[in-house]
Protein backbone atom coordinates (compact mmCIF):
# COMPACT_ATOMS: atom_id res chain seq x y z
CA UNK A 1 0.00 0.00 0.00
CA UNK A 2 1.62 3.30 -1.04
CA UNK A 3 2.14 5.96 1.61
CA UNK A 4 -0.33 8.83 1.50
CA UNK A 5 0.50 12.50 1.78
CA UNK A 6 -0.45 14.43 4.91
CA UNK A 7 -3.93 15.93 4.67
CA UNK A 8 -2.74 19.21 6.24
CA UNK A 9 0.67 20.07 4.79
CA UNK A 10 0.58 17.71 1.75
CA UNK A 11 4.40 17.41 1.89
CA UNK A 12 5.24 14.38 4.07
CA UNK A 13 3.83 10.89 4.24
CA UNK A 14 1.26 10.10 6.90
CA UNK A 15 2.13 8.40 10.17
CA UNK A 16 -0.77 9.26 12.49
CA UNK A 17 -4.54 9.68 12.54
CA UNK A 18 -6.13 12.58 14.45
CA UNK A 19 -8.45 11.24 17.14
CA UNK A 20 -10.79 14.24 16.73
CA UNK A 21 -11.33 14.62 12.98
CA UNK A 22 -9.85 11.35 11.66
CA UNK A 23 -7.47 12.97 9.17
CA UNK A 24 -4.25 11.15 8.29
CA UNK A 25 -1.34 13.41 9.20
CA UNK A 26 2.46 13.50 9.26
CA UNK A 27 4.62 13.80 12.37
CA UNK A 28 5.14 17.56 11.98
CA UNK A 29 1.37 18.21 11.87
CA UNK A 30 0.72 15.99 14.90
CA UNK A 31 0.29 17.16 18.53
CA UNK A 32 1.45 14.17 20.60
CA UNK A 33 -0.05 14.89 24.08
CA UNK A 34 -3.61 14.98 22.73
CA UNK A 35 -3.20 12.73 19.67
CA UNK A 36 -4.62 15.59 17.61
CA UNK A 37 -3.71 17.27 14.38
CA UNK A 38 -2.40 20.81 14.77
CA UNK A 39 -5.66 22.31 13.49
CA UNK A 40 -7.83 20.42 16.02
CA UNK A 41 -5.37 21.25 18.79
CA UNK A 42 -5.42 24.97 17.90
CA UNK A 43 -9.22 24.93 17.77
CA UNK A 44 -9.41 23.23 21.20
CA UNK A 45 -6.82 25.62 22.66
CA UNK A 46 -8.83 28.61 21.47
CA UNK A 47 -11.97 27.27 23.20
CA UNK A 48 -10.22 26.27 26.44
CA UNK A 49 -7.03 28.23 27.08
CA UNK A 50 -4.80 26.33 29.48
CA UNK A 51 -2.89 27.79 32.40
CA UNK A 52 0.80 27.13 31.81
CA UNK A 53 3.34 26.94 34.61
CA UNK A 54 5.71 29.17 32.66
CA UNK A 55 3.38 32.13 33.24
CA UNK A 56 4.25 31.90 36.92
CA UNK A 57 8.01 31.66 36.49
CA UNK A 58 10.17 34.14 38.33
CA UNK A 59 13.70 34.48 36.96
CA UNK A 60 13.60 31.02 35.35
CA UNK A 61 12.36 29.15 38.44
CA UNK A 62 8.70 28.32 38.97
CA UNK A 63 7.04 30.28 41.78
CA UNK A 64 5.56 27.10 43.25
CA UNK A 65 9.04 25.60 43.66
CA UNK A 66 10.30 28.73 45.40
CA UNK A 67 7.33 28.70 47.76
CA UNK A 68 7.96 25.01 48.50
CA UNK A 69 11.59 25.67 49.41
CA UNK A 70 10.69 28.65 51.60
CA UNK A 71 7.98 26.63 53.37
CA UNK A 72 10.35 23.72 53.93
CA UNK A 73 12.98 25.94 55.56
CA UNK A 74 10.43 27.78 57.72
CA UNK A 75 9.08 24.46 59.04
CA UNK A 76 12.61 23.10 59.56
CA UNK A 77 13.73 26.20 61.51
CA UNK A 78 10.53 26.09 63.60
CA UNK A 79 11.08 22.45 64.55
CA UNK A 80 14.71 23.14 65.45
CA UNK A 81 13.70 26.11 67.64
CA UNK A 82 11.10 24.02 69.48
CA UNK A 83 13.64 21.23 70.08
CA UNK A 84 16.29 23.65 71.36
CA UNK A 85 13.80 25.44 73.63
CA UNK A 86 12.58 22.17 75.14
CA UNK A 87 16.14 20.99 75.80
CA UNK A 88 17.24 24.26 77.38
CA UNK A 89 14.21 24.86 79.58
CA UNK A 90 15.21 24.40 83.25
CA UNK A 91 13.65 21.58 85.24
CA UNK A 92 11.77 20.03 82.37
CA UNK A 93 11.57 16.31 81.93
CA UNK A 94 11.31 16.29 78.15
CA UNK A 95 11.65 13.37 75.77
CA UNK A 96 11.61 13.38 72.03
CA UNK A 97 12.70 11.65 68.89
CA UNK A 98 12.52 11.86 65.17
CA UNK A 99 13.59 10.57 61.80
CA UNK A 100 15.23 12.47 58.94
CA UNK A 101 15.11 10.78 55.56
CA UNK A 102 17.94 11.74 53.25
CA UNK A 103 17.10 9.77 50.15
CA UNK A 104 16.62 6.18 51.28
CA UNK A 105 18.85 6.60 54.35
CA UNK A 106 17.00 7.25 57.65
CA UNK A 107 18.74 9.23 60.39
CA UNK A 108 17.05 8.43 63.72
CA UNK A 109 17.57 10.48 66.89
CA UNK A 110 16.10 10.68 70.36
CA UNK A 111 16.64 12.10 73.82
CA UNK A 112 15.12 11.78 77.25
CA UNK A 113 13.39 9.08 79.27
CA UNK A 114 10.86 8.07 76.60
CA UNK A 115 13.09 8.48 73.57
CA UNK A 116 12.83 4.82 72.49
CA UNK A 117 9.03 5.13 72.22
CA UNK A 118 9.30 8.43 70.38
CA UNK A 119 11.81 6.98 67.92
CA UNK A 120 9.61 3.93 67.32
CA UNK A 121 6.60 6.19 66.73
CA UNK A 122 8.59 8.36 64.29
CA UNK A 123 9.83 5.29 62.38
CA UNK A 124 6.27 3.94 62.10
CA UNK A 125 4.99 7.29 60.83
CA UNK A 126 7.83 7.40 58.29
CA UNK A 127 6.99 3.93 57.01
CA UNK A 128 3.28 4.79 56.73
CA UNK A 129 4.10 8.00 54.85
CA UNK A 130 6.41 6.13 52.46
CA UNK A 131 3.72 3.50 51.79
CA UNK A 132 1.12 6.20 51.03
CA UNK A 133 3.60 7.97 48.76
CA UNK A 134 4.35 4.84 46.74
CA UNK A 135 0.68 3.87 46.51
CA UNK A 136 -0.30 7.31 45.23
CA UNK A 137 2.69 7.38 42.86
CA UNK A 138 1.75 3.96 41.46
CA UNK A 139 -1.86 5.08 40.97
CA UNK A 140 -0.85 8.10 38.86
CA UNK A 141 1.34 6.08 36.50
Amino acid sequence: MPARDCEICRRKSTMYVCRECGREICESCFYVPGWLCTECHNRAAAKHPEVHVDRFEVEGVALSFKLFIIGFFVIFVGIMLIMIASLLSPGSNVSGGGVFLIGPIPIVFGYGQYSAWMIAFAVILTIVAAVFFFLSWKRTR
